[in-house]
């Protein structure tokens, strides 16, 4: 079963490698990646380490909003691609109580980025117009 902790100091040694990935590095950047993320923690930003039992497979950067949204970016362990691990993070991310008060979830999806942008659409995302950057929001609404 998928879980998500809180993202510390310790786990960046474990994430840090997957951002040495040509395609992680196409859409993220490099190893700066996760530390700025690290840094940038704070009540409305969260990085979590998504764990399979006790195996890292991915990551999750949030931030939450006033208006009850939150943004956020998924990367899975590039070893662990194409087996629902993305789909797994998303749900575990949404059934969190800490975000239960959060109506929209969104996603800027780069052009090209097909992974994601055919990840967003397998989880009920609903895709909107691209932006003059070639980012599209993908958006998922709850009552």
């Amino acid at each position: 079963m998928l879980r998500l902790k809180p993202l510390d100091a310790s786990d960046l040694p474990i994430v840090e490698p997957w951002f040495d990935d040509a395609e992680t590095q196409r859409w993220l950047g490099g190893r700066e990646w996760p530390a700025l993320g690290f840094r940038l923690q704070g009540p409305d930003r969260q990085l979590y380490l998504a764990l399979d039992e006790t195996t890292p497979v991915g990551l999750l950067d949030c931030e939450t909003y006033p208006d009850n949204s939150a943004s956020f970016a998924v990367v899975t362990a590039p070893e662990m691609r194409n087996r629902g691990i993305g789909r797994a993070i998303l749900s575990a991310f949404m059934a969190e109580p800490a975000y239960s008060q959060i109506t929209r979830f969104f996603a800027g999806i780069e052009r090209g980025n097909v992974a994601s942008a055919a990840l967003m659409l397998r989880c009920g995302f609903v895709e909107g117009e691209e932006d003059e950057d070639g980012f599209t929001d993908f958006e998922y609404r709850r009552s």
